[in-house]
Formats: C-alpha cells, sequence, structure tokens
C-alpha cells in the first residue's frame, strides 16, 4: 500500500487534469478500509466529460459516474444539485462474472445462520440511564429506579425461573428474549441468538473481574451471589 501511494505521487506530473480529493497524506493513507475519490476531467472539442471514480477497498467494487455536457455548460454542472447517491450506486454498480453466474443460476448471494447480541454489565449501583437536560436529579432516579439494565434483568430471572439457573449470562439470550420496551425476558420461540459481554480492559479492576465471574458462574441471582464461594460472601469480586 505504501509503495502504491509512492508510485502514484511520483507520476502525478504526467496524469493531465487529475484531481485527486484526499486531504493530506499521513497514515491513514495505509489502512485499508480508507475510500478517496478522483475527479477526472477530459475535453473532447467542445464537449466536457467528467468521470468520478470512488474507490472503497473491501467495500465491494469500484464505481464511476460518467457526466458529460457541453464545455458552455461547465459552470452549470458545478452548480447541480446533489447527485442521488443511493440510485447511483445500483446503477452504476458492476457485477463480475463470479457473482454474475451466482445469479444467473440463483445461488445463495448472502446468508446469516445467527446473530450476536450484546450484553451490557455494570457494577452495583453504576449502571447507565438517559435523560434530558429540563429533568431534575429526583426525577431521574425515581424513573431508573424501575427500568432493569440488562444484568439485573438476569438476577431477576434467576430468582423466578429455575431453568434459567443452568445457564451463564452470555448463554441467555440462546433461550431468553430481550424485550426492550418492558426490560423483561422471556423464553425465545424462534431463531437463537449467541450472547457477547461487551469488552472491558484488566485496568478496569472490579469489572473486570466481573466479567470473569458473569461468564463462568450458573444462575447468579444478585451481585452477593457472584461474591459468594462455599458459604462465605467476599467483599470484593
Amino acid at each position: 500500500m505504501k509503495e502504491y501511494y509512492s508510485y502514484k505521487l511520483q507520476v502525478s506530473k504526467d496524469e493531465g487534469l487529475h484531481v485527486r480529493l484526499a486531504g493530506r497524506l499521513y497514515q491513514q493513507y495505509v489502512v485499508d478500509a480508507f475510500s478517496y475519490d478522483i475527479k477526472k476531467k477530459n475535453y473532447f472539442g467542445t464537449c466536457l466529460g467528467v468521470m468520478y471514480f470512488v474507490e472503497f477497498q473491501k467495500r465491494g467494487h469500484d464505481r464511476a459516474t460518467i457526466e458529460i455536457t457541453s464545455h458552455k455548460q461547465k459552470k452549470e454542472v458545478e452548480d447541480e444539485e446533489a447527485v442521488d447517491e443511493i440510485n447511483a450506486y445500483f446503477d452504476g454498480r458492476y457485477i463480475c462474472a463470479s457473482e454474475a453466474s451466482y445469479r444467473i443460476f440463483g445461488f445463495p448471494i448472502h446468508h446469516r445462520s445467527i446473530s450476536v447480541v450484546r450484553l451490557s454489565f455494570h457494577l452495583l449501583g453504576e449502571k447507565s440511564c438517559t435523560f434530558t437536560e429540563n429533568e431534575t436529579l429526583e426525577k431521574v432516579v425515581r424513573c431508573e429506579k424501575f427500568k432493569h439494565s440488562q444484568l439485573e434483568s438476569f438476577f431477576i430471572l434467576n430468582r423466578s425461573d429455575p431453568n434459567a439457573r443452568q445457564y451463564t449470562y452470555d448463554q441467555i439470550p440462546q433461550h431468553y428474549v430481550w424485550n426492550e420496551t418492558d426490560r423483561i425476558r422471556t423464553i425465545r420461540k424462534k431463531v437463537k441468538q449467541i450472547g457477547r459481554l461487551l469488552y472491558t480492559y484488566h485496568s478496569a479492576g472490579e469489572l473486570w473481574y466481573l466479567r470473569l465471574l458473569l461468564s463462568n458462574i450458573r444462575g447468579p441471582t444478585s451481585f452477593e451471589a457472584l461474591k459468594t464461594i462455599n458459604g462465605v460472601q467476599y467483599r470484593t469480586f
């Protein structure tokens, strides 16, 4: 990637009327997912051809939007309304031979087996909440008191459903559905999901150890239950 951009910068003087819209040259240029636009203008007698090349590494095939107009209308072309990029994507997309054959014979192009749901967790009394700037602190505390987090609903589920106690926190989405509106979990009846706990660094201390316990202990009913081993409740995780 570095050699490519070094070469392009060296030969840019021979490219004629090429304008590269990419900003400064820095480390982002060597990232595969970086994208840039190339605006190329060619004059054919009294006609002006404007070609926009948009390249996205790892985002499908390269595409080009070509627009030809008279030289007298050059200023009008630059002052036109914004291009409908969504329709331009579908109209200008390129399909290779392999993809075309798959579509002709009706082979599956895309497939997803099981979705992954992210599970949040927090220490006791440190769950996140949302509120508007006009709400008072008392109102926020009163409202959030009855809104259970995903982790708190996991504890409540284990206290009310003995069947749920055989699963760890990340296994719960395979058997129970999280209802965002009612903030409760119900038995899953359709396609399963895979649960994954949000990542945290070991420097987070207690939060890091809480994540380890949730990944290994089955059926905890509270934060205190996670701290209890052989009937002895410890002060920290």
